[in-house]
């Protein structure tokens, strides 16, 4: 009895020390199904240790850090589409969430446009947030060098 209870509290104690990944978003390409995201959170000891997408093609993880700093998602042709920056992430609260994408294509001057979110842990969970409601899922849809639209779904 005693072996079976030392087992249990080993096991247990292991996964509170062991990271936890959680889906929080799902994106959507609303011109190519098979085109998609989704961005989990990495957390240990009850705070995230990084932020990971994954889409159809490749899966990047990425550090607070680098968030906080800023990091290009995609690029088409050399130019900047998707952006996404923290820069007050941190790792047991969350933080504001900036999405910044490429309306439309100028030679000189070209139109980003930003997109907000609020990062936030609720009951233990992550969570993405816009104007204080739940987001799941966002559908984007893209042109050939831009994003015309991002929406709540």
């Amino acid at each position: 009895m005693l072996k079976t209870i030392l087992i249990l509290s080993l096991i247990f104690s292991l996964s509170a020390f062991s990271g936890d990944k959680q889906k929080v978003l799902n994106i959507v390409n609303t011109k190519n199904i098979n085109e998609f995201a989704s961005i989990y959170i990495n957390s240990g000891n009850n705070q995230i240790t990084s932020i990971e997408i994954i889409t159809n093609k490749e899966e990047k993880k990425y550090s607070i850090k680098s968030i906080q700093q800023g990091q290009t998602l995609l690029k088409k042709r050399g130019i900047k589409v998707i952006y996404i920056e923290s820069k007050n992430l941190n790792p047991s609260t969350g933080g504001d969430v900036n999405i910044r994408y490429l309306k439309k294509f100028k030679l000189f001057g070209s139109d980003y446009r930003n997109f907000k979110l609020t990062l936030e842990k609720v009951n233990g969970l992550w969570e993405f947030k816009s104007n204080g409601i739940v987001v799941k899922e966002l559908s984007i849809t893209p042109y050939s060098l831009g994003i015309s639209e991002i929406r709540l779904d």
